[in-house]
């Protein structure tokens, strides 16, 4: 009897499905984010690197060399955001619930990224990049995930009444209502 061990792994098939291998990237990009000190006090040479040990961890764990590149310019394009993401954050939510959220390395990592998503990924459905986010945060947090769920909401609930406005939605270029709105 040939007893696999079992795996949080993307397995064989799920690729074809694009939102399950975004779910495993979002993962990835949460632990590589966690595990990393703050990238932006760092060059772009001990990025890479950091990275390229990183993935080549996860390799090694069995993850496939298409989803690890697929991860790698993932989390490269969020690293490029982080100033607009903690902008826009900074600018939809009051300040007690920046300063929880900060106090807690993983909810900032995982709202990093849910925020990343939400402003650069418009394809990505925004009800399951949220859910998501609360789940991870959930799972963290031995079931507790409220205040982060309420604050996520309150970030995307500003948005929606800046976009409905014709307001700019972060620190940068202005977001089309269509793509921000999409769930």
């Amino acid at each position: 009897q040939n007893h696999q061990p079992k795996t949080n792994k993307i397995q064989i098939g799920e690729l074809n499905d694009t939102s399950v291998s975004d779910s495993y990237c979002r993962r990835l990009a949460v632990k590589f984010l966690f595990e990393w000190d703050d990238a932006r006090r760092h060059g772009d040479a001990m990025v890479k690197d950091a990275m390229k040990l990183f993935l080549k961890k996860e390799m090694a764990a069995g993850l496939r060399m298409d989803v690890a590149k697929k991860t790698e310019e993932f989390i490269y394009e969020l690293l490029k955001c982080l100033y607009e993401i903690d902008t826009t954050v900074t600018k939809h939510l009051p300040s007690d619930d920046v300063k929880d959220i900060s106090a807690s390395r993983h909810e900032l990592t995982v709202l990093r990224v849910a925020m990343f998503e939400i402003l650069k990924r418009p394809n990505n459905p925004r009800a399951k990049v949220m859910m998501e986010a609360a789940e991870c945060v959930m799972k963290k947090n031995q079931g507790r995930h409220d205040p982060f769920r309420a604050s996520l909401l309150k970030i995307v609930q500003s948005m929606d009444v800046c976009v409905s406005h014709g307001v700019s939605v972060s620190g940068g270029s202005f977001v089309q209502p269509q793509a921000i709105l999409s769930t």
